[in-house]
């Protein structure tokens, strides 16, 4: 199983990186759209966030508009094999961290964050997500109450992906097409 999962994470890496910047930029837009009509995301009163790597769906314009409507941001940080979360009132407020990922420069221990927005490699319509394969939001959200939500572009989703015990399933998958309930 880890060799489909190392050839699956390959391909769609290589897929993700082919992208041009434009269409990056483009298609981020209308998945921020798609979020900001999000009915869960409207009721949050805080979110946690990513900061996204050039090839990943990019969340600066999600951030300011969750400051603009009064929520709380939170960013990760790795800690080890851990990861956890610290509010971000400025993106200004992030740092170059482990693997050149901007991060807080201060986390707490654990914080009420209604809706997670989580990156991924690749998505399956039931949720399962393929990440960089470090384990940190599968070991984070095995103990977290909010609600999971994977962004990745539509070619990402995949039929199904091969996934382990410890993997935590996505609630809802936001694309630049569609929202998908997953559970």
């Amino acid at each position: 199983m880890r060799d489909t999962k190392a050839q699956a994470r390959q391909h769609l890496q290589f897929l993700r990186k082919s992208q041009f910047s434009h269409s990056i930029e483009k298609k981020s837009q209308a998945i921020s759209q798609q979020v900001f009509n999000f009915e869960i995301y409207q009721n949050a009163s805080s979110i946690g966030l990513y900061h996204a790597l050039s090839h990943e769906v990019q969340t600066n314009d999600i951030f300011h508009h969750a400051k603009r409507v009064r929520k709380v941001c939170f960013y990760p940080k790795v800690l080890g094999t851990d990861m956890k979360f610290g509010a971000v009132d400025d993106l200004s407020q992030l740092q170059k961290g482990k693997k050149n990922i901007f991060e807080p420069r201060f986390v707490s221990d654990r914080q009420l964050i209604d809706i997670f927005f989580v990156p991924a490699v690749g998505l399956d319509l039931w949720g399962t997500r393929l990440g960089q394969g470090g384990g940190h939001y599968d070991r984070f959200l095995q103990h977290s109450t909010g609600v999971a939500v994977g962004l990745c572009f539509e070619f990402q989703l995949q039929t199904k992906l091969s996934e382990e015990m410890h993997d935590q399933r996505m609630d809802w998958i936001v694309t630049e097409k569609r929202i998908i309930r997953c559970r």
